[in-house]
């Protein structure tokens, strides 16, 4: 594609894309129903867990892991006494659940083949006490082979609604937003402890929009670009046929689709174009 057509296609597309996140009802189920519990010391309010301790690590899986110390899912400093909500969490042995989990993994990590032990960790509905018309639903899963251990983080469409506490300035004068990674001197999410963590329902490294897969054992987390930046597409469509079917546009190595609220003529066109499609009909 030419930069010019690039450019075009940006500026006449952009105004139209809208991201999906997951919805709170493709989470991995959580709250009482499925036996969660809700009393963990190593699971925190501000979406941190802490396994620095070794004991808990034996707790969870029975061995001891040491690919990272720390957990950051969305931790918000500095103060989780000011922090209301639920904190869920479980271990799973369950077939289904480890069936998923796997599949999951395998966007990222194809070739593992096994996984015996799950722990999922669900942040819902967290709130400042001061303001809790603001909320985030989060949640991990931590999944282990009794060799490799690997987390996913999903995060809520539409309800990550907030970053900060105290106005986003931490105790030494400075701003301070929500963290995301593992083990800080190992992995941090890029937007960490800045304004723009607020949109991560909307960016991947699988992507889905709202998910992130990432192997606690390895240095260098993987991020799957699975398109060029500005490319196009039609998805169910019958390219012998006509040249309909839903339009997705690559943005920061992701397909997000394009909405049809104000999609006109002039818009068609130029994704017909780019499609070596007829503009004529």
């Amino acid at each position: 594609m030419s930069r010019t057509s690039l450019i075009e296609l940006l500026l006449l597309m952009s105004m139209f894309l809208c991201t999906t996140a997951i919805p709170l009802e493709d989470f991995y189920p959580y709250g009482p129903d499925v036996g969660d519990s809700q009393v963990n010391p190593a699971i925190n309010h501000n979406g941190h867990i802490s396994f620095g301790d070794v004991d808990v690590w034996v707790w969870f899986f029975g061995h001891i892991f040491y690919g990272a110390n720390s957990i950051d899912v969305f931790i918000i400093p500095p103060n989780i006494d000011n922090v209301g909500g639920a904190v869920w969490f479980r271990k799973s042995t369950s077939q289904n659940t480890k069936e998923r989990a796997l599949t999951d993994i395998q966007r990222v990590y194809p070739s593992v083949s096994y996984i015996d032990q799950i722990l999922i960790a669900t942040w819902d509905h967290l709130h400042l006490l001061s303001q809790n018309y603001q909320t985030n639903t989060f949640q991990a899963v931590i999944a282990t082979s009794g060799n490799e251990t690997y987390i996913m983080y999903l995060y809520a469409d539409g309800l990550m609604q907030w970053i900060s506490q105290n106005g986003g300035i931490n105790d030494y004068g400075g701003i301070s937003t929500a963290n995301v990674g593992y083990s800080s001197e190992t992995f941090e999410l890029p937007g960490s402890e800045t304004c723009s963590i607020i949109h991560i329902t909307s960016r991947s490294n699988v992507g889905i929009p709202g998910m992130f897969v990432f192997d606690l054992d390895g240095t260098h987390p993987v991020f799957v670009s699975e398109c060029e930046e500005g490319d196009v597409r039609l998805v169910d469509s019958n390219m012998n046929t006509n040249a309909s079917g839903r339009v997705e546009m690559c943005l920061g190595s992701e397909w997000r689709v394009v909405g049809d609220e104000t999609w006109g003529v002039e818009e068609a066109t130029v994704v017909c174009r780019q499609l070596g499609l007829p503009t004529d009909g």
